[in-house]
């Protein structure tokens, strides 16, 4: 039996996120009275849960986060609460601002930068556009989805755009999107956008994706265009699902089309360095 769900027959009180050996539990309440005796009870059924098993907890990699608007009373009554942590190999904030995560984006290609820089005079730039896949590339897609609508993330576009002027001696003040356009590589918006469509690709039977055509018993046009999810905070424009769809809807229709995988994978691809977006916004707005 899996973790997940031998805890969520113990736990009761809580969710159980559960992927390797990383564990979750997600509390929800209406009220933070509600929300902070629950959460100590989900704790306790958790602790005995372990003992039960003869797991020990390790208290140094346990945090407790809290994403609400009455942040300084539940710190303030609550002990132990972070601001951030690690989840599964992405830096979360309590505000979802995702800060922590782009700094830390942010330190990894001025790292590449650094390495680049050094290897410049004894490689050719076949080579430095292979160092720059090894290191930078998987820091500037990895989890994206999630934090690739971020207010700080075109720090990361402006980095992106060093690494590129470094290895194609792109000379200062002079536009990167020839450049782009000429050697096949994604911009940091079109490296959003395509983690975002081929989601919707590998996902768009799922509940939260719904097709205007499903509104119909009959064939329309707009069949293969997504329903955009009602929403009244700025803050949901930022997120995944929403962004999902408003980019999938902005493809071109032949695009959407296709259901293959590598195939939808090719054309998507090829468009999306074709047009050179230098703002996601740019495609859907």
């Amino acid at each position: 039996m899996k973790i997940g769900n031998a805890l969520n027959t113990h736990v009761k009180s809580g969710k159980i996120i559960s992927y390797a050996d990383d564990t979750t539990i997600v509390v929800a309440r209406d009220s933070l009275l509600d929300l902070k005796l629950t959460a100590q009870t989900a704790n306790e059924q958790f602790k005995n849960w372990c003992n039960s098993n003869q797991l020990v907890l390790n208290t140094n990699k346990t945090v407790c986060m809290y994403f609400g608007k009455s942040k300084q009373e539940i710190m303030s009554s609550t002990p132990n609460v972070s601001l951030y942590t690690k989840f599964l190999g992405t830096l979360i904030d309590d505000d979802l601002s995702w800060t922590h995560h782009i700094a830390h984006v942010c330190k990894k290609l001025s790292q590449a930068y650094y390495i680049l820089l050094k290897l410049k005079s004894c490689v050719d730039k076949d080579a430095l556009r292979t160092v720059y896949y090894a290191l930078a590339y998987p820091h500037l897609s990895y989890n994206v989805m999630v934090w690739g609508a971020a207010v700080e993330r075109n720090r990361v576009f402006m980095l992106q755009k060093r690494l590129i002027r470094l290895i194609y001696d792109v000379k200062p003040k002079t536009s990167h999107k020839d450049t782009f356009i000429k050697n096949r590589i994604l911009t940091f918006p079109s490296i959003y956008i395509y983690k975002l469509c081929m989601f919707v690709n590998a996902n768009r039977h799922e509940n939260y994706f719904l097709p205007l055509g499903d509104n119909h018993t009959y064939s329309t046009r707009n069949s293969q265009v997504l329903t955009v999810p009602v929403h009244f905070t700025a803050k949901y424009e930022r997120s995944p699902l929403y962004n999902c769809v408003k980019a999938f809807n902005a493809l071109p229709s032949d695009i959407r089309k296709i259901k293959n995988k590598n195939k939808f994978k090719a054309a998507l691809k090829n468009y999306l360095m074709d047009q050179c977006f230098y703002k996601a916004t740019d495609m859907y707005m």
